[in-house]
């Protein structure tokens, strides 16, 4: 069939050429036949068909003829039952050419009086061949084509059917000069898909770039089409409705993300307090036990470190919480730990001067074990630990009481600090420290000693300095030479000689006058040992080594030797050279036990007490003359 036949067969009314001259069983015959001679002769059979396509929908809405309007809508329908739509569809979705294309006229008709049952794309084909640059036409059906448009893709601004619908939206928009509006429209699609995807996400700052997004499409002009009346107002309709859905969305979800990470946000601050304070807790109880009476059990450099680790490490803590109370108390005992620990170089050194200046130096290194070196001024209620002397216990607090020993006699002071050294304050501890001015970069938590003043710990005892010490070396120094052989079974004789009267000991030397003067005074000697190791046998033992023990007794026993009547320096030098130093000369831990001096004491004691039977005889006969 040709163009022109077919337009003569439609102008002469043949129900064969014509569309609503067919039935549901010639329906699909006649769309093959006009679709083939469409393919045959292209644009002027088709535009033959469009416009009694055209003609047909608008007898399908004309009043008066009930008859003929019911069979042309029976036949549109059938039409696109068999598939006739996508046809038109095809051909309409070609480059509108006015010189091929059927006139805008024809096409205004069809989309005035096209059934609303058509496919959507259609419509827009019209709306986009009716506002293209071709067809310089005032066309009465846009608006009309835009409704149909709008209410055909209604369902995509519904978030619920969203996805289903937004298929459709993309054909509508793929057709002509429609995408131009309907890019916005896509553009506020994807945007609800967005927040629909994002319905289960709680973060706030997403939620407000959502809002951020939507201000910007409220903010954003749309093209409206050439009919200023009624142009796309359906459309815009739907997108303000859909904008105040998300709208309404992005503000819930925006406010219930806030309360969530607020509510969240408190849940982890209570919990980060929660294992703050129990790690803060945890240096409260190590500070404790680093602490004994106020002060470091270790006073070393060690204990130092050990207890400023769990200072600072409490300090970064509590800049992050609020401290308990027994926080702060455990921070302020170890801050007053750490500063004691400090003056404790200048107040032991001063406490050692003045043991000195008594002539008790001897129990420096024991009171020093005993933690109270560095507390002479409280020394009254202390306790004095096991092995103290009993006769250098009773001097010691006389002593203090007479002097009225004070705190502040012990205690450093800033005009006391040699040249050199700086005190200075640590910014987040708080504490006092030393800088030293000459060596960059040195400084230490020890207040520096005067210079007048001589650092009393040289090892584990403090020998080195007493006064003690220095009489032992005086007098040992004036009989060394004679003294230095190989001692016998009396410590008084060496080989035949006597060291006592530096004589033969032949027996008329040991029966003389001058060797039992000289006996004499051995054994008052040897009964100052005994009273000795009687007064030690009365203080409380243990086994726990106490370090300055075996000093603290060999002061006491050099003492009791030389109190008056004081012996020949010569008898005094034997007997402690060659009856008491073999035992005590050297002291080791396990001597610094009770039970350990106590066995070497008696060894000493044995040594001195042992003469010969003659030697005992002389001595009970110048004792009785």
């Amino acid at each position: 069939m040709r163009a022109a036949q077919l337009s003569k067969s439609l102008g002469r009314g043949v129900a064969k050429a014509c569309l609503d001259g067919q039935t549901k069983d010639t329906m699909a015959h006649y769309v093959k036949m006009v679709v083939r001679g469409c393919d045959r002769s292209g644009w002027p059979m088709r535009r033959v068909f469009i416009k009694h396509l055209a003609q047909v929908a608008s007898r399908s809405i004309k009043a008066g003829d009930v008859a003929g309007s019911s069979k042309a809508s029976e036949c549109l329908a059938e039409f696109g039952n068999v598939g006739g739509w996508k046809y038109v569809v095809t051909w309409l979705g070609e480059k509108p050419d006015v010189n091929k294309w059927p006139s805008g006229a024809v096409l205004d008709q069809l989309g005035t009086c096209l059934t609303a049952k058509a496919p959507v794309q259609l419509f827009a084909l019209l709306h986009a061949a009716l506002t293209s640059s071709s067809f310089n036409f005032s066309a009465r059906s846009l608006g009309r084509l835009e409704r149909i448009m709008a209410k055909a893709v209604a369902p995509a601004f519904q978030l619920q059917t969203l996805e289903q619908s937004l298929a459709l939206v993309r054909e509508v928009a793929a057709c002509g000069r429609v995408k131009d509006r309907f890019q916005f429209v896509l553009h506020l699609m994807d945007f609800a898909l967005e927040i629909k995807q994002e319905m289960d996400t709680q973060k706030s700052s997403r939620w407000t770039e959502m809002q951020q997004k939507l201000q910007g499409f409220l903010a954003c002009p749309r093209v409206q089409g050439k009919v200023s009346k009624d142009s796309w107002q359906a459309l815009a309709a739907l997108e303000d409705d859909l904008m105040d859905t998300l709208k309404n969305t992005i503000d819930q979800h925006l406010q219930s993300s806030k309360e969530h990470e607020q509510s969240l946000e408190e849940k982890q601050q209570q919990q980060f307090e929660k294992d703050t304070l129990a790690k803060m807790d945890q240096d409260r109880q190590v500070i404790w036990s680093l602490l004994h009476e106020g002060e470091l059990k270790e006073k070393h450099k060690a204990g130092l470190q050990k207890c400023l680790g769990r200072i600072r490490s409490m300090y970064e803590l509590m800049q992050k919480v609020e401290p308990t109370r027994p926080c702060l108390e455990a921070w302020d005992a170890a801050r007053a730990a750490v500063q004691s620990y400090g003056e404790m170089p200048v107040r032991c050194t001063k406490a050692f001067q003045w043991l000195q200046r008594k002539q008790l130096g001897h129990l420096g290194s024991l009171l020093d074990s005993a933690g109270l070196l560095e507390h002479l001024h409280r020394l009254g209620d202390a306790d004095f630990g096991q092995g103290f002397p009993l006769r250098g216990r009773q001097l010691l607090l006389a002593a203090v009481e007479a002097d009225a020993l004070s705190k502040d006699d012990l205690k450093p002071k800033l005009d006391e600090v040699p040249e050199g050294w700086e005190q200075r304050t640590s910014r987040h501890l708080n504490l006092q420290y030393f800088q030293s001015l000459e060596a960059a970069g040195k400084m230490q938590w020890e207040w520096p000693l005067p210079k007048k003043l001589l650092p009393w710990r040289k090892g584990p005892d403090a020998t080195d300095h007493l006064c003690q010490q220095r009489d032992e070396d005086s007098l040992l120094s004036e009989h060394k030479k004679t003294l230095s052989g190989p001692k016998g079974r009396r410590p008084y004789l060496e080989g035949q000689r006597c060291l006592l009267c530096m004589r033969d000991a032949d027996d008329i030397h040991m029966a003389s006058r001058e060797h039992s003067q000289q006996m004499m005074y051995w054994k008052q000697l040897s009964d100052r040992l005994a009273m000795v190791c009687l007064d030690f046998r009365k203080v409380s033992h243990q086994d726990k080594p106490q370090t300055g023990l075996t000093t603290a007794w060999r002061g006491e026993l050099w003492q009791a030797l030389k109190v008056d009547p004081s012996p020949p320096r010569r008898v005094l030098a034997v007997f402690w050279l060659r009856a008491v130093l073999p035992q005590l000369a050297a002291p080791t831990p396990s001597h610094d036990t009770t039970t350990g001096l106590q066995a070497l004491l008696d060894e000493a004691f044995t040594a001195a007490s042992e003469m010969p039977k003659v030697d005992a005889m002389v001595v009970e006969k110048a004792q009785g003359a």
